[in-house]
């Protein structure tokens, strides 16, 4: 999901399994009647403006899809070329430089050892069949999909927020204490934040999965894929002292 809030002057950038669509839900209720938001189909909770996204939103989709892109054609509005989970690159194609340069950009990055077990998952979520974890490292390391969902090819957050492999947003917000730099955030934005964020796609993980079930030529092939982002934000290899009493991540 990308949101573009013309009141608070900010820029949203989506990454995947970050607490996005917390995030998104959140500060739906926060925009003004000009921004621009694009999120994700399942979301029936959240408020979607009728003229800035091109889902549906009211009960006669098939009048409302026919009308937005009459619309479109007629007006070549820009709002509906924003999609979900943009990249920093098209985003700034889709504003200009002025807006890009003098609003703030901000995202969330995760440990990436702990995002790929959220991202593996996810993957046997959306192909309803557990994956072996290194099955799906040989994929994503080959470049291929193996017949997979789409969702394959976005294991890895960088593209969003750099533009030619340099970081282009103004603020990378930390999933680890997203709540208290969220609430930084805000504050500086000028919008008043509860402290509360609701709990959006939870319950795909199991309470069971964690760091210390992966082998360590799993850690070490997560770590060389991840290199940029362990590189840039200082991550480390997770403990394996804990290892030995928990059993390896087989899925």
């Amino acid at each position: 999901m990308t949101i573009i809030s013309h009141r608070h002057r900010f820029i949203f950038l989506k990454t995947r399994k970050t607490a996005g669509t917390s995030l998104e839900i959140w500060l739906s209720d926060k925009l003004g009647p000009r921004d621009v938001i694009f999120s994700s189909e399942e979301l029936e909770q959240i408020r979607r403006p009728f003229l800035t996204t091109m889902h549906t939103t009211t009960r006669f989709p098939s009048l409302e899809r026919w009308t937005k892109l009459r619309m479109k054609k007629m007006l070549g509005w820009r709002p509906f070329a924003v999609h979900q989970h943009m990249t920093a690159a098209e985003v700034l194609r889709v504003v200009g430089p002025r807006v890009w340069q003098t609003y703030t950009k901000f995202c969330v990055e995760r440990d990436p050892w702990d995002r790929f077990i959220s991202y593996w998952r996810f993957m046997e979520h959306m192909e309803g069949h557990p994956i072996d974890i290194d099955h799906l490292l040989d994929l994503i390391e080959s470049g291929e999909d193996g017949g997979m969902n789409p969702n394959i090819h976005w294991w890895s957050n960088w593209p969003v927020y750099t533009i030619d492999d340099r970081i282009a947003v103004d603020r990378i917000l930390r999933y680890e204490r997203l709540n208290e730099e969220f609430a930084s955030l805000c504050a500086d934005l000028g919008i008043d934040y509860d402290g509360k964020l609701p709990r959006a796609k939870s319950g795909i993980r199991k309470s069971s999965d964690t760091t210390v079930g992966l082998t360590p030529a799993q850690n070490a092939r997560i770590a060389k894929l991840f290199s940029r982002e362990i590189a840039h934000f200082g991550y480390a290899v997770p403990s394996i002292d804990a290892a030995s009493s928990t059993e390896n991540v087989k899925r």
